[in-house]
């Protein structure tokens, strides 16, 4: 079984319920990026998108999981003010030379997907292996399971199986949807 992982941030809950897809789909491990402050209310939508704006590194709660154990990290984040997250654009900037191989998705409500994902790209420094755009409306209407289906075959044709006499890899939980 190959070792991936399921990076990703969410203020609203679209981008946990892609990234709770691809662990399904993957059957990877999943990591919730989570800073030191919360973003409730207007003021944390606010503070979102001028820390977007900014290109802003924070404060991030420590992983749970070691990312060099991982073949593939694939990492998710919102699109803010057309741009990636700051919880996201910081976990990069802490794990980058740790991960052997990335894809990436972000969720967006109207524009900056393309962008996003370009700096994410750029913030990994490394060719990602996929990348998907989903946006907000086809996540909660439904029609996100068709457009993963070609990610999630790109990430596991670069993912390495684990050797035969590995042991399965530990989940963390799913929340209920």
């Amino acid at each position: 079984m190959a070792r991936i992982l399921v990076a990703y941030f969410s203020r609203s809950g679209t981008t946990h319920r892609v990234a709770l897809d691809l662990v399904s789909a993957l059957d990877a491990d999943r990591e919730e990026i989570t800073e030191r402050v919360r973003r409730r209310g207007i003021i944390g939508y606010a503070r979102s998108a001028v820390e977007a704006t900014l290109k802003s590194i924070i404060d991030l709660n420590p992983t749970g999981h070691d990312v060099s154990a991982y073949d593939v990290v694939v990492i998710g984040t919102p699109v803010w003010n057309g741009s990636m997250s700051s919880p996201v654009r910081s976990f990069i900037r802490n794990h980058r030379a740790d991960m052997k191989a990335v894809a990436l998705f972000c969720t967006y409500g109207g524009r900056g997907a393309e962008r996003a994902l370009a700096q994410m790209k750029r913030a990994c420094a490394k060719e990602p292996v996929a990348a998907l755009a989903l946006r907000e409306s086809d996540v909660w209407g439904g029609a996100r399971a068709v457009t993963t289906a070609k990610f999630v075959t790109r990430v596991l044709e670069h993912a390495e199986p684990a050797p035969k006499n590995a042991a399965p890899a530990a989940h963390a939980p799913l929340p209920s949807a």
